[in-house]
């Protein structure tokens, strides 16, 4: 075996467990969201219909169809209280709740403001400035927040 492949081969023995330990060391810094399982399944099953009506509301956008965008926005998101329950509801209360009530506020409050500005000035800045203003605030709560794996 040539040199400079035996060196490699020291190398990458030595530096990929390295590597590992290093990742496996940081932290999940995220607030961590206690659920029983039957709350974990409902509170999956809404992220995920979250994600659907993100991806619904840009097919939408992409298609010039502003008003279904916005109605999308405006009633599935629930920023008026159309769905039977919160998110938050789901959540048991805890001392980090009143910070995940807030985050799940500032989603309905941007979803409400998209829908405003899809139907005042469709395709405009605006309407697109608000759309990026609704996926920061998803973002920033699975940037923030975590459910219990329950295991």
């Amino acid at each position: 075996m040539p040199t400079l492949t035996k060196g490699l081969a020291v190398f990458a023995f030595l530096a990929i467990p390295l590597c590992l330990i290093i990742a496996l060391s940081e932290a999940d810094r995220r607030t961590t969201l206690s659920l029983e399982a039957a709350e974990r399944t409902s509170f999956r099953l809404a992220m995920r219909s979250h994600v659907i009506d993100l991806d619904e509301i840009l097919t939408a956008m992409a298609k010039g169809d502003y008003d279904t965008a916005a109605t999308i926005a405006s009633d599935r998101m629930d920023s008026a209280g159309q769905r039977a329950h919160h998110l938050s509801d789901i959540i048991l209360p805890g001392p980090d709740t009143p910070a995940f009530r807030e985050t799940e506020r500032a989603l309905h409050n941007a979803a409400d403001r998209f829908g405003e500005a899809a139907r005042a000035s469709p395709g405009s800045p605006e309407m697109r400035a608000r759309y990026q203003e609704l996926v920061a605030v998803c973002q920033g709560c699975h940037t923030s927040f975590r459910i219990d794996p329950g295991f």
